[in-house]
């Protein structure tokens, strides 16, 4: 029973790396530079990069950092 746990879950695992691959592929077609920004902050791995970009859009809707 364990095995067959452990076999789903390293299934979705792998199902899990392809799409965030995959969304990564998208997001640098969209906005490379801004992605590659945001990784290059110390902490900001691959996939809360992602979910920056997408939830800030457009960073100039801020007039300060204080509006952020």
């Amino acid at each position: 029973m364990v095995e067959v746990d452990l076999t789903m879950i390293e299934h979705y695992e792998d199902l899990l790396g392809t799409l965030e691959r995959h969304l990564e592929k998208i997001a640098i077609g969209h906005d490379p530079i801004s992605l590659a920004l945001l990784k290059s902050i110390h902490g900001v791995g691959r996939i809360l990069a992602l979910v920056m970009l997408y939830e800030i859009e457009d960073i100039s809707r801020f007039a300060r950092v204080q509006d952020f």
